[in-house]
């Protein structure tokens, strides 16, 4: 009889991380989700992101702040920001 150690088999199966890209921002979407981004539909999120534009215009006075949603996906894109001269012409 032989007596030679056996290595053990690994029974870990590596998880592939779930993608889903947009294809208008190019965004992971399952990623966003699962990360609670900001999404123009939750209301929450809608709110929040007004909020922060509000309190942007506030402290930073000749300027307009509008939250830029994907239009497919509907995550939050960016913030566009727009100087008094911009809005003015």
């Amino acid at each position: 009889m032989s007596s030679s150690p056996k290595k053990k088999s690994s029974n870990k199966k590596t998880k592939k991380k779930a993608i889903r890209l947009c294809k208008s921002c190019n965004t992971n979407t399952k990623e966003n989700k699962r990360d609670n981004s900001f999404h123009e539909q939750n209301d929450k999120h809608h709110i929040m992101a007004l909020d922060y534009c509000e309190e942007h215009e506030t402290m930073y006075s000749g300027r307009k702040c509008e939250p830029c949603w994907c239009e497919v996906c509907g995550y939050l894109e960016y913030y566009e920001i727009t100087t008094n001269q911009e809005v003015n012409g």
